[in-house]
């Protein structure tokens, strides 16, 4: 069993007499809603009252509880119906709307693993002061090793603790084909899942990470550094952002080989990303661009792309976040034609 995090500053609730959870959902009218999530998406009503003039329906199902009621303020409207087979599940149609406008989305719950084709390269990678720190989770610090991903295939990232004792990690798991944690300097306590008692990893010491094993980071030196290394780098972003996308309005590229994404490229009328070789690469095709620099400096690029810099100055750890959708908007009527 691995323990829950204990270091929040608030105390957690009691949940022994908690006998499960709603999400709450609005509608105009209860009738055709109820028929859409029972009889099309196979979803169990519960309770509705009051019997003279329902406005409420409690409704279950797949393990999610759904309070509906007539004239409510807005509540969820977004479901994910996690399946075996999308597409058979859902007779052709993955995305399906409800009456009351809630768009409920039939995805993969185990989505396949893509393993991106290896661009192999000699990355060198300067462990100068210089050098930008990211705040990724449980508040650690990480460095990128592998700027290019080895064109998605593997991700590498230099990791410090900066303070010592407990780490406010919680139990999590890593959907990925290989992954190795060597511990650079100091220590740091982990656990993993059915592998016996929390231990210590030393400097030299490292663990070779079977795919999806529960762990979690329980406490460390201070200053530990561990450096960790996994692949394929990409495939649980790229899995959100296709599963929150209707079918057919993006298409992943990851591994694709160059000459293929140079030719998807090319029937582009607008590039927008940041800093990377895909950028530059749709300029070379002739391709209008933006590119969003955030983290690192615009040197000598093609006419063809304009840079967008964060305001109050680049910066690796804040600087994407702080470019807005609007300031990208903005500059696409200044592209040259």
């Amino acid at each position: 069993m691995i323990p829950a995090s204990s270091t929040s500053e608030t105390r957690a609730i009691d949940t022994r007499g908690i006998r499960g959870a709603q999400v709450s959902m609005s509608c105009d009218a209860l009738a055709p809603n109820l028929a859409f999530f029972i009889e099309r998406l196979g979803f169990r009503l519960d309770a509705i009252f009051p019997a003279d003039d329902p406005s409420t329906a409690m409704l279950s199902g797949y393990g999610l509880h759904i309070r509906l009621v007539r004239g409510s303020s807005p509540g969820v409207m977004l479901i994910y119906l996690l399946c075996d087979d999308p597409l058979a599940s859902g007779a052709g149609d993955t995305v399906l709307t409800a009456p009351n406008g809630v768009t409920v989305k039939l995805v993969a719950a185990d989505p396949p693993m893509r393993t991106p084709a290896t661009r192999q390269a000699l990355v060198f990678t300067h462990a100068g002061s210089d050098n930008h720190w990211g705040v990724g989770r449980a508040g650690l610090r990480y460095r990128d090793l592998l700027p290019q991903r080895h064109g998605g295939a593997f991700i590498a990232s230099h990791i410090r603790v900066l303070d010592g004792g407990p780490v406010p990690d919680y139990v999590h798991f890593h959907k990925i084909r290989f992954q190795a944690i060597f511990c650079r300097k100091g220590w740091v306590k982990v656990v993993y899942e059915g592998q016996g008692a929390p231990f210590v990893m030393h400097a030299g010491d490292c663990v070779l990470q079977p795919p999806m094993i529960r762990h979690r980071v329980l406490e460390s030196s201070a200053g530990a550094e561990v450096i960790e290394v996994g692949g394929p780098a990409e495939q649980g972003i790229a899995d959100a952002i296709l599963a929150a996308t209707p079918p057919g309005k993006i298409r992943s590229a990851l591994g694709w080989p160059l000459r293929e994404l140079a030719a998807m490229l090319a029937g582009c009328s607008l590039y927008i990303g940041n800093d990377t070789a895909a950028l530059n690469m749709a300029a070379a095709v002739g391709v209008r661009s933006i590119g969003l620099f955030g983290g690192t400096a615009p040197l000598r690029h093609s006419p063809l792309i304009i840079p967008i810099l964060p305001p109050g100055g680049i910066d690796r750890e804040t600087g994407m976040s702080r470019i807005t959708v609007d300031a990208v908007l903005a500059q696409i009527p200044q592209l040259p034609v």
